[in-house]
């Protein structure tokens, strides 16, 4: 049963569905990649986080997070990932090259943001960072401005700021740090938890490495692609490659107040990724098989 240590089932219990899909995803894994108690813990931890554009509350304005708000629908973190990962699962299969490392892929694109549950074993510190990356992630300020995390949480999440602050303050983070170093530290973060995990280096290598395309964070504690067996080398850069542009898709089209066409999407990852000719493609593909790819998200609530 998944299920964090330090949270009550009151804070866990308002997103079955997720949780089930994730087991059932976890199941169909070979015995070998399947997570540890302590990294199925995580992936739960992603289920307390909302994805909406206007914040938790769907607001705009003095937004709180309440756990009250996430239960009405709201899709959480977990959601994306599931959706990513069943996407990607199904996509791979255009790729005969993939065939060798389909369950690895698989397995990245589970882990891929585990890293938003921060580099942390302290159950309060965790919930604070998760709830400054629900805020980051669900108000376009936070995002477009150079916000600092003590006037995002003065505008959003006021009456757990004190709190807040005094507990990620254990992390190094302070409240004049920028709200954007809380989203660039997912990527770290990831990487190490998963190789304090003992994960597979060719799953930490397409996990760690999926935005490394168009963003240059810090990889710190990365696999070196050199270090992988040389046989897999071509199919690992491929599977990095599918699992940023996927991740990039479901993000441009179910976080965004206003959805754009997927022909408006396309335009976007080709305008952003478009840099090689293994990019390239990817994207070939993905506009090729737009339909089945939509099919899986769209079906994933039915």
């Amino acid at each position: 049963m998944l299920g964090p240590e330090g949270f009550s089932q009151e804070h866990l219990g308002f997103k079955r569905k997720a949780d089930k899909k994730t087991v059932g995803i976890i199941d169909s894994l070979p015995e070998s990649l399947q997570p540890n108690e302590v990294l199925r813990n995580r992936l739960l931890l992603l289920n307390m986080r909302a994805m909406s554009e206007g914040g938790i509350s769907g607001e705009n304005k003095r937004n709180e997070i309440n756990l009250e708000n996430i239960k009405e629908n709201r899709e959480t973190h977990l959601d994306h990932t599931n959706k990513i990962t069943l996407a990607i699962d199904r996509f791979s299969n255009f790729f005969p090259e993939l065939e060798k490392i389909k369950q690895e892929l698989k397995t990245s694109a589970l882990y891929h943001d585990i890293g938003k549950t921060g580099d942390t074993k302290d159950p309060k510190v965790q919930y604070c960072i998760m709830r400054l990356f629900s805020l980051y992630e669900g108000n376009k300020e936070c995002r477009i401005s150079k916000m600092t995390i003590e006037e995002a949480l003065e505008i959003h999440d006021r009456e757990e700021k004190d709190s807040i602050l005094k507990l990620i303050d254990k992390i190094g983070w302070k409240g004049d740090d920028l709200m954007s170093k809380v989203y660039q530290s997912h990527v770290t973060s990831s990487i190490n938890i998963l190789t304090s995990n003992n994960v597979n280096p060719e799953v930490i290598y397409m996990a760690g490495s999926h935005h490394k395309i168009a963003s240059n964070y810090d990889y710190t504690g990365l696999p070196k692609l050199k270090e992988l067996p040389e046989e897999k080398h071509e199919s690992l850069e491929i599977g990095r490659i599918i699992l940023e542009l996927i991740d990039f898709f479901e993000a441009a089209k179910y976080r965004q107040k206003k959805m754009p066409t997927d022909e408006n999407i396309i335009l976007m990852l080709r305008e952003k990724y478009e840099k090689d000719s293994k990019i390239k493609v990817v994207l070939d593909k993905i506009e090729e098989n737009i339909e089945v790819i939509v099919k899986i998200f769209e079906d994933y609530d039915k």
